[in-house]
């Protein structure tokens, strides 16, 4: 069925342009043009991409709608804060945050926002 198949995820975004820089510059994600002012793909590794299409706002949670997995969470993290992302911190009772980061066992975890408001995540899992 689907488990051979490259996942997609689709985010709504309200200003394409600003949307584009943030994806473009902000993370160094290849841009791919379908071709339409309403919709566009940013390339990620092994067949990856993330959808932006037009809507009136960015999703309406504060779960996580995209994740990207590293291999260096700290390293990422530098470089993202370098370029003007923030990251989200946590103090509640089963999610506390150090240096942006949740430990949970061996994975770690942690949040931004794009600039339409969907919140988005780096996640180191272990090796080996």
């Amino acid at each position: 069925m689907l488990n051979k198949a490259v996942i997609m995820p689709t985010l709504p975004v309200v200003d394409m342009k600003r949307a584009k820089n943030f994806y473009e510059q902000k993370l160094g994600l290849t841009p791919v043009d379908f071709g339409a002012d309403w919709i566009m793909g940013f390339q990620g590794a092994h067949g990856t991409m993330i959808i932006l299409t037009v809507r009136g706002k960015g999703t309406d949670t504060d779960q996580d709608s995209v994740s990207f997995n590293v291999d260096d969470i700290e390293r990422e993290i530098k470089e993202l804060q370098a370029n003007g992302i923030r990251f989200e911190d946590f103090d509640l009772p089963n999610l506390k945050t150090v240096n942006h980061i949740v430990t949970r066992g061996p994975f770690r975890a942690a949040w931004f926002r794009d600039s339409e408001g969907n919140m988005l995540a780096l996640g180191e899992t272990p090796k080996g």
